[in-house]
């Protein structure tokens, strides 16, 4: 298991390397990243590994509450509350993985962080790339991750 940071230059090579159309996924993420890094810092601190959930190659997300003040948070804008919560680009020997869209609910709770709580959770990611455990038989999975102004790169090892 392997943690890499600091992405934006790797993020940019990716994004450079390919050629994107106006209506692909991978733009529309690009934009997304811009848009959202242009802001004020955000209060979480948030970090990923790799991990497998019954059996399926996964991201294990840690969120903690960097401000002095307790955070309300939908669940399903927590990193593995929705599919969509998460921008996600899975890069194999093959190529990029290709995208599911998934349709899925938004839900209604809310959790409150106090400060310096934590709170963990794991995003399976076959829900919306398709073949990540098929493409780990043949090589590592770089998996490419944004949550709002954070953004980080998690290698999944071959298996």
């Amino acid at each position: 298991m392997r943690k890499l940071v600091g992405v934006l230059p790797l993020a940019a090579l990716i994004f450079a390397a390919t050629s994107v159309q106006a209506d692909d996924p991978f733009a529309q993420w690009t934009e997304r990243y811009k848009r959202d890094t242009s802001g004020a810092a955000s209060s979480l601190r948030v970090s990923a590994t790799s991990t497998f959930v019954a059996g399926e190659p996964a991201l294990h997300f840690s969120v903690t509450n960097t401000s002095s003040a307790p955070l309300s948070i939908a669940t399903a804008s927590l990193p593995w509350g929705n599919a969509y919560s998460i921008n996600l680009l899975g890069l194999s020997s093959s190529g990029a993985l290709r995208p599911r869209y998934p349709v899925d609910d938004l839900g209604v709770g809310h959790v409150v962080l106090q400060p310096g709580a934590t709170l963990e959770g794991n995003y399976v990611l076959n829900q919306v790339l398709q073949g990540p455990r098929q493409a780990l038989k043949a090589s590592d999975l770089i998996v490419v991750w944004s949550y709002g102004t954070t953004s980080g790169v998690v290698v999944l090892q071959k298996r």
